[in-house]
């Protein structure tokens, strides 16, 4: 954030588009009011204005948290922190004031990138995830460039899938009805590092019902890694191989008890030819 006069503007990066501030964007709440908000960026940062030093005070996050950090300088402000849901208000000066992703920036594509598979099955169900996360307040950067990973079918018609740009990974479990949302990460695997980065998303086995049966774990390989197979506390296994960009998804059965160790489940990472590079547990 610098300064244009009393007016912050704002910069911040995709890995291929560039966020700047909108000059022609309304504050908010409005024009008059003497804590207006003038931004809110993907990765949480909300910028804005103060009429008088002492009103810094009367900004006040949704979401107390330990990241929650306010700035200033001059009549600016810079509040960041990490907001549980976009339709949480922050107050601003006494007055409720929702702050949607994106607001008063303007997106720059600076490096054109090839576009991302939305003609397959796979491709349209994740651009709809996408599509419905971003009417959420959260768009994903750069959407448009993701690319469909690998995907499970499970019961009552759901689809368990993966996508991916760059480094990053991100899931999403499609219903059959077509609603479905987008879970991005910014997990990075660094070249030639044998690493399994997992996850996990619940789906029932009939949509009525709220009692989750089907758990997926997810992830990259890296390196010489290209198999990797999930050992649960009563000796039931599953397995998956790498796939497009070393990516891998697997389903499990929700376990409703754990043993005493609270060993939720083992992990061995093996090569093509299955022999063992790594095993390690993960607890509850």
């Amino acid at each position: 954030m610098w300064l244009a006069g009393d007016q912050p503007l704002v910069c911040t990066f995709a890995r291929s588009s560039v966020l700047v501030s909108d000059p022609a964007a309304e504050p908010l709440p409005s024009a008059a009011a003497q804590v207006r908000l003038r931004a809110a960026t993907p990765d949480g940062v909300l910028v804005g204005t103060l009429a008088k030093p002492e009103l810094r005070s009367t900004v006040v996050p949704p979401d107390r948290l330990a990241k929650d950090e306010l700035a200033t300088r001059g009549p600016a402000f810079a509040l960041v922190g990490e907001w549980s849901s976009p339709e949480t208000p922050v107050e601003l000066g006494g007055t409720p004031v929702k702050a949607p992703t994106g607001y008063g920036l303007l997106r720059v594509v600076d490096r054109p990138v090839a576009q991302g598979d939305r003609d397959s099955e796979t491709g349209r169900a994740l651009g709809a995830c996408m599509a419905r996360r971003a009417a959420t307040g959260y768009p994903v950067a750069d959407a448009e460039a993701w690319q469909p990973g690998p995907s499970l079918p499970v019961p009552a018609g759901t689809r368990f899938l993966l996508g991916y740009y760059g480094d990053s990974v991100g899931s999403c479990l499609r219903s059959a009805d077509g609603t479905g949302d987008f879970l991005a990460s910014s997990e990075e695997s660094a070249p030639g590092r044998i690493s399994v980065v997992y996850g996990s998303a619940l789906a029932p086995d009939v949509r009525t019902t709220s009692a989750p049966t089907c758990e997926f774990l997810w992830g990259r390989l890296t390196g010489a890694a290209r198999q990797v197979v999930f050992t649960g506390p009563n000796g039931e296994t599953a397995q998956a191989h790498a796939g497009v960009d070393g990516l891998f998804v697997a389903a499990v059965p929700v376990r409703r008890t754990l043993p005493d160790n609270g060993i939720r489940f083992g992990v061995s990472v093996r090569d093509g030819e299955g022999k063992q590079i790594e095993y390690y547990q993960v607890l509850q």
